[in-house]
């Protein structure tokens, strides 16, 4: 039978420190973070290839940043050319290989 003690072991002084502490406070995002959204494509290989070079060589850059700022230059180039905005898609695009006709 153990015998009761009024000193503190050292797995009671460590158990009763973590009860003392606070729960961590949960993370926030950043108010201007925009939201981001993965999307999966097959390039060409050699462009591929380039484009880590150019991230490699360029500090700051990324992969996601460079193929953000390629989308955005050739929408921007597409709406130009088109005169006006695109408007918002009534439905799904076509996903898969295309059909050869």
């Amino acid at each position: 039978m153990a015998r009761p003690t009024t000193k503190e072991t050292p797995t009671s002084q460590f158990i009763n420190s973590r009860k003392k502490l606070t729960a961590p406070k949960p993370r926030q995002s950043a108010p201007d973070k925009e939201e981001k959204d993965r999307v999966t494509v097959l390039v060409d290989a050699a462009i591929v290839s380039k484009a880590r070079d150019v991230v490699f060589w360029t500090p700051g850059m990324t992969v996601s940043l460079l193929v953000e700022n390629a989308l955005r230059a050739e929408i921007e180039k597409l709406e130009k050319k088109r005169g006006k905005t695109f408007p918002a898609r009534e439905g799904d695009i076509k996903t898969g290989r295309p059909v050869s006709k």
